[in-house]
């Protein structure tokens, strides 16, 4: 349906992406979640939520660049693996996203539909284990969920092998 890697992707290959990078440069991770997805669901139809999904899909995968990985986490979260990616320049990619996505209308027989996504970020520059990026970032955008949605939310906190 979106053309991105699966959930299984992580568990496969995110340890070995952090290993073979994180002495090179750092890594970020973010996960985005469509805000509001079940009452597009249940008010407008799937139909028109598989739209709204591969939409935020096509908006994701012309933002990042090659050698990032985008992920489909789960329903409508998707994750995205930055190998050689500072926090800043992470941020500066995800803001994109969120502002691309929240910009895009999609016209459907039933009017116009828009879509917001929140963001959690977090990065790593030393050694851990994948589990512990990715529950960061999923923390991060629980936060960004709670504070209003449609933003992007970043842990400033180093990451590293205590965690």
């Amino acid at each position: 349906l979106t053309g991105l890697q699966q959930r299984t992707f992580l568990e496969d290959h995110l340890q070995t992406i952090i290993d073979h990078n994180i002495h090179r440069s750092p890594i970020s991770f973010a996960m985005i979640d469509i805000d509001d997805f079940k009452k597009i669901n249940d008010e407008i139809g799937h139909l028109t939520g598989d739209e709204v999904l591969k939409t935020v899909c096509g908006i994701i995968k012309e933002t990042i660049s090659d050698k990032d990985i985008a992920v489909r986490y789960g329903g409508d979260e998707i994750a995205i693996i930055l190998p050689s990616c500072g926090l800043d320049e992470a941020q500066t990619l995800m803001e994109a996203i969120r502002s691309r996505v929240e910009e895009h209308t999609l016209d459907i027989p039933e009017g116009i539909v828009r879509a917001t996504v929140s963001i959690g970020l977090a990065a790593l520059t030393q050694q851990t284990n994948y589990k512990v990026l990715i529950r960061t970032a999923d923390k991060m955008l629980r936060f960004s969920k709670q504070h209003g949605k449609n933003k992007v939310s970043v842990n400033l906190r180093k990451i590293g092998p205590e965690d």
